[in-house]
């Protein structure tokens, strides 16, 4: 069906335009926490409340509208069923972002430090972080002209070797 709010219709607009995740979610930091950093920093960015979520997301043009953080305000409660699957994926092992100066200041003024840079053919090469049990890479973004994009995603195994990679 067609989009119904404007989240879903910028959604479907960014896909029209080319391959690629659109988007980066991240979960953790109160929204509250994050709005405070980002005034101070004048860094602009939007706050959307609901029942059961907060939002932060950023403009477009900031270098930064690939990536919005949320909030919850409910229990999530993934059941076995969600987690576990047949090729022994145990979840995402790296996503590898474009991004600038801008990106990499604000994950690093959430506390991620840089661990290492790191290379893919395809890819080129990038600061990695480390996100709980994940790695994000920022790449230098192919189209400064465009919207910076996820270009790939990597799932583990249980044992630490790469199950499956989507470049985009």
């Amino acid at each position: 069906g067609e989009p119904t709010d404007d989240i879903a219709r910028e959604y479907a607009e960014l896909l029209s335009h080319g391959e690629g995740g659109v988007y980066l979610a991240l979960t953790g930091i109160k929204t509250s926490d994050l709005a405070g950093r980002f005034e101070e920093e004048e860094i602009q960015y939007n706050r959307l409340s609901g029942k059961n979520w907060d939002y932060i997301t950023f403009p477009k043009g900031s270098g930064l509208a690939h990536i919005f953080f949320i909030d919850y305000h409910i229990q999530i409660n993934d059941n076995k069923e969600m987690l576990t699957h047949e090729n022994s994926t145990k979840g995402i092992e790296v996503v590898w972002m474009e991004g600038e100066d801008r990106v990499r200041h604000v994950l690093e003024g959430l506390g991620l430090m840089p661990v290492q840079l790191r290379s893919d053919p395809k890819l080129g090469a990038g600061q990695g972080y480390r996100v709980m049990a994940s790695n994000l890479i920022v790449i230098p973004a192919n189209s400064p002209d465009q919207r910076p994009r996820i270009k790939a995603v990597s799932f583990g195994k249980e044992d630490g070797s790469e199950s499956l990679m989507i470049r985009y």
